[in-house]
């Protein structure tokens, strides 16, 4: 008896001490994924291949008059079937901007995920992790892909065609 007590107190304490180690947790900034840059499309060999942010979890913790915010990023992308028996590689680009109340661009950083295509397969799902310095809480956190022209026009007709599709039609 005296054993497990003494298991379950030494367990206890070491769990407290785990806690504390990455600092007090605190409401993060308001984040938010930029809808219509929520999509981006690569080509491969004319072929689109799309990827998405599918989540993201932002943790935040206090600094030193600013605040420490770690994002976890999840981004999805599936391939056609016409080159499903070639293994491809993509890099699509994507931004974190850090805005105040007034709509002044605070920050701005620059990343690129890797999603790799393995032989056969139809989807590809990487995993991000990044630490962003928040000057203060009274910001919006956004996220999205840095589209280039050609990308942005084949997805707003992509998601016109999809409004059109989707309406009753007349009789």
């Amino acid at each position: 008896m005296l054993l497990k007590q003494s298991f379950f107190l030494c367990v206890s304490f070491c769990l407290v001490g785990c806690g504390s180690i990455g600092g007090d947790r605190i409401q993060c900034p308001k984040t938010r994924v930029v809808a219509e840059l929520s999509k981006a499309v690569e080509f491969q060999e004319k072929t689109p291949i799309r990827v998405d942010i599918d989540s993201v979890a932002p943790s935040c913790t206090e600094g030193e008059n600013q605040i420490l915010m770690e994002l976890r990023l999840r981004f999805t992308s599936l391939r056609p079937l016409t080159l499903l028996h070639t293994p491809v590689t993509i890099a699509p680009s994507y931004f974190v901007a850090v805005v105040d109340a007034r709509g002044n661009l605070l920050s701005r950083t620059d990343h690129e995920v890797e999603l790799v295509f393995q032989d056969k397969k139809q989807t590809a799902v990487s995993f991000q992790r990044l630490l962003e310095t928040i000057p203060s809480p009274d910001v919006t956190v956004y996220i999205g892909f840095n589209l280039k022209e050609a990308q942005l026009t084949f997805l707003q007709k992509e998601r016109h065609k999809k409004v059109n599709d989707s309406r009753p039609q007349p009789h």
